[in-house]
Parts: C-alpha cells; sequence; structure tokens
C-alpha cells in the first residue's frame, strides 16, 4: 500500500519549504548586522546553527550574541551565505562574487559551500575579471587560487592585458605578467607594448615626468626581452619610448647587432632567448558526452560508450579502455585522415565522476600538447594520440560513485588547433 500526496496547483514543491522562510522571514529569532553600513538581515538560529558549528557557539554556547555583529564581511555576501545554508544552492554571477562567499563559508566553516566555490572560480574565473580577483585575492592573504590566475593570465593573455582593469593594475601584479615565460602574444615587442600602456597610465597617476619616465620603471623593464628582438622590432618603438633612457637604446641596439659589443646594464635582461609565446591564432572547437561503466560481480567491468567520435578539422575519436587496474580516456585522430600539415593540438579535458551526493562529485582537469607532424605520421602511424586521464578502478567501484553497480563520468573536452 502506497500513499500519493496530490501536488496542488499554485503549491511550492515541499523541497523548497526552507527557501520560503529565506524570501518571506516567517519566524525570524535572531539578527546580524552587517558591514560597514550596518545592515540588519534577519534569519533562524535552528538553521543556520544547523549548518555551522560557529553559529551554534554564537547562538547556544557560553559566547552568545545578540545581535551579531559581523565587520568583515558586507550584506551581499553574507547574503550569498544565507541562500546557501536555507536552499543548498548558490547563485553565481561572477568570480569575485563567488571569492566573497567563499571567505564568509571559510569563516563560518560550511565545507560544502567552499568547495562549491573553489570549483565555480577554478572553471569559470574569466580573462577579463582575473587580474582583479588575484589583486583582491592578495589583499585577504588568500593563495588556493594563485596557480589557477597565473594559467589564465597565460593562456589568455592578450585577453587579460586588453581588459579594462589592466590599467590600473597594482605594478606587483605586472612585474608577474612580465616575469612569465609563456605568455600567450605574437612577440616580445608586444609584451613591450602592453608593458608601455601600463606604465604611461601609472606615470599620470604618480605625476612623473617624461624626464623621469625612463628612471622610474627599472624593477619591470627588467623582464623584457629586448635582446630577444630583431633590430627591426626595436627600432619601431622601443628605440622611441620614453621608457628607455637615451644609454639604454644605445647599447641595447649595439647588442641586438653584435652581442657582447657593449657592456649591458645589469636592471636589464640580458636573455636573448625568446619566451613561450604563444601566437595561438587559434581554431578550437568544445564538446560534451557522458561515459557509463558498468561492473560485474566479478572484478570486470564493461564500458557503455567505450568511443565517442566528433569532428575538428578532421575526425577525431576519444577512447576508453581499461587496464587490470584503471579506466583510461584518449583522443586520437583518425588515422585516415591525416592534417596534410605539421600541426600542434591543445587538448584539455574537463572529467566530473557522479557521485551518489553532489557534493562527493570527483573532478578531474587536464591539458596535453602534441606535435603531429610527417616524422610522427610516419614513424608512429595510427598509434598517434593523447592519454589524457587514468582513473583507478577501485575508486569508481567503491559506494560512494557505484549506483548499482553503475558509474556516469561527464566529460567537457576543448581541442584547439595552436597556429
Amino acid at each position: 500500500m502506497s500513499l500519493i500526496t496530490p501536488h496542488f496547483e499554485g503549491e511550492k514543491p515541499f523541497d523548497e519549504r526552507f527557501k520560503r522562510l529565506f524570501d518571506d522571514d516567517i519566524g525570524n529569532d535572531c539578527e546580524f548586522v552587517v558591514g560597514l553600513q550596518s545592515a540588519t538581515i534577519k534569519g533562524h538560529k535552528l538553521i543556520f546553527s544547523s549548518a555551522s558549528d560557529v553559529f551554534r557557539a554564537m547562538f547556544y554556547g557560553s559566547f552568545k550574541q545578540e545581535p551579531v555583529r559581523i565587520t568583515d564581511l558586507e550584506p551581499d555576501e553574507f547574503k550569498g551565505m544565507k541562500y546557501f545554508i536555507y536552499t543548498g544552492e548558490v547563485i553565481f554571477t561572477s568570480a569575485i562574487e563567488t571569492l566573497l562567499i567563499y571567505i564568509a563559508a571559510q569563516k563560518y566553516n560550511i565545507p560544502e559551500l567552499c568547495r562549491q566555490c573553489t570549483q565555480y572560480i577554478h572553471t569559470h574565473t574569466s580573462a577579463s575579471e582575473v587580474l582583479e580577483f588575484y589583486e583582491y585575492c592578495k589583499t585577504r592573504s588568500i593563495s588556493e587560487f594563485d596557480e589557477t590566475c597565473c594559467r589564465i593570465i597565460q593562456e589568455k593573455t592578450e585577453d587579460v592585458l586588453k581588459s579594462d582593469y589592466f590599467l590600473h593594475a597594482e605594478k606587483e601584479t605586472v612585474d608577474l605578467i612580465l616575469g612569465f615565460q609563456s605568455l600567450k602574444l605574437a612577440s616580445e615587442l608586444d609584451v613591450f607594448d602592453y608593458f608601455e600602456k601600463w606604465a604611461t597610465a601609472e606615470a599620470g597617476r604618480s605625476q612623473i615626468s617624461a624626464e623621469e619616465m625612463g628612471s622610474c620603471f627599472n624593477s619591470l623593464k627588467k623582464h623584457i626581452r629586448f635582446l630577444s628582438m630583431s633590430w627591426e622590432d626595436f627600432a619601431s618603438k622601443p628605440a622611441k619610448s620614453l621608457f628607455l633612457t637615451h644609454d639604454e637604446k644605445y647599447v641595447i641596439g649595439l647588442n641586438i647587432k653584435s652581442f657582447g659589443s657593449a657592456p649591458y646594464p645589469e636592471h636589464l635582461s640580458s636573455l636573448q632567448q625568446p619566451r613561450d609565446l604563444m601566437n595561438f591564432n587559434s581554431v578550437a572547437k568544445k564538446i560534451s558526452n557522458t561515459f557509463s561503466v558498468s561492473f560485474g560481480t566479478s572484478d570486470s567491468c564493461s564500458i557503455h560508450t567505450s568511443q565517442f567520435q566528433f569532428t575538428f578539422m578532421k575526425e577525431w575519436f576519444i577512447e576508453l579502455f581499461t587496464t587490470a587496474e584503471n579506466l583510461c580516456f584518449t583522443v586520437i585522430p583518425k588515422y585516415e585522415n591525416s592534417f596534410g600539415c605539421d600541426k600542434l593540438i591543445s587538448f584539455r579535458s574537463e572529467l566530473k565522476i557522479l557521485a551518489r551526493n553532489e557534493r562527493d562529485n570527483w573532478y578531474i582537469e587536464n591539458t596535453s600538447h602534441c606535435a603531429y607532424t610527417s616524422e610522427t605520421r610516419n614513424s608512429i602511424k595510427d598509434q598517434f594520440g593523447m592519454l589524457f586521464a587514468v582513473i583507478p578502478l577501485k575508486k569508481l567501484r567503491s559506494k560512494c560513485f557505484s549506483i548499482q553497480n553503475k558509474v556516469n563520468i561527464e566529460g567537457t573536452f576543448i581541442l584547439e588547433d595552436i597556429k
């Protein structure tokens, strides 16, 4: 015998019962005075305490506070955290707004909210906001996202430097950018061009005269690899710039023509080796697919979607296979459709292994590069491809991921032809 509760028109779903409390403020029994403007945000002690030991101590411990005064968070970030506490959902609008919610979640020890914010920041921070995001992290002594910020700056350098924020960036941030070995720009001349644009804006802010410009930015000029430029590139712009002194222009020019022909200043880079300038006038394709793996009563497993085909310039396959202990993912071009010319291929993968509980989902990200040349075509023939993920079968079989002996894996893939 089963009971079915009818769902009446206009009635809100049962799983939104706490959201109603968030929206309507029914039965409030606590207040938070938040931010510099002392905004009042009401809530329910029981709901806040069930989500956080910190709130439990505030309301039921020996250090009770009423109302609770919070001066190191602003109302929007506190409301973002409150929304998650009441609904289990996060409304993401930007990486910076997400960072503010992340800070609140850390302070009040809400690990699941921290995890969701972290995942969003790693995968959705845009080139236009990454510098502001990076600098805000520095002001709050947050280092967890440094690697992500550096990756975005290097992979999307031109978009980052064209953003409105770049000209207002801190000197330390510009120093970080200029110091990278790899940048996605066309030439070292472009590196100098963006440095000059930022330095011009900084000179205006700091009221640095034209006569002083040549000596005020030595700590940044040391990163510019003038000696890796051609004479024509150097003469086209750096040789005319106010940010190099007359003496610097003279010795740089001499050493470009004949290295070592004149003593070189210690505050300038003596590197002749070009950066890894990733001039990606690239063509890219983004695709998604779900893969299913089933486990039998023994140690065997079967892959329901063992091969996924898509077209990017030519036909490609994402292929799954198993070894004794692992599930492996490879991406392979169809050999019969050779490219006909040399190619450098970048392949980025984002795999999400779905768990019983969403908070336990397992994320695997990887970026691979492979050169496809006439030499590789002749030597490896149909073995060309990239292995981009190896997942232990033992972990997939665990109760965390295996539901009725089946595991689903969602994949997002970006294949890029690097010109």
